[in-house]
């Protein structure tokens, strides 16, 4: 079993999934096992770290892959400028720009 980061994202999903606990191995720091969300505001924070990592706003500016943790979903979350821009699909190929929780588009 490998090692990998926990992301919190309670985001409805391109395929009509509700989102909810993910695995993801994009943001590995040595032996850290951290803990990630994706806020309704679209940007990525770390709120615990195993090894004393810095929380709070990552400023993430890449592609994250984010798996199921205990079901069979998976997705790549687009950061530009530091917020989540778009979510694309692994199941269905479908990408959807991200919808920010106050109806504003990234």
């Amino acid at each position: 079993m490998g090692m990998f980061d926990n992301v919190k994202f309670d985001h409805p999903m391109p395929d009509g999934f509700g989102g909810g606990n993910f695995h993801c191995k994009d943001l590995r720091h040595g032996m850290d096992m951290a803990t990630y969300e994706v806020g309704a505001d679209g940007r990525l924070r770390r709120i615990a770290s195993d090894e004393g990592q810095p929380l709070g706003d990552l400023n993430y500016s890449h592609h994250l892959v984010i798996t199921g943790d205990g079901h069979p979903h998976s997705y790549t979350l687009v950061f530009k400028a530091g917020t989540l821009c778009e979510i694309r699909c692994f199941q269905t190929g479908v990408a959807v720009p991200f919808v920010a929780v106050d109806g504003g588009t990234n």
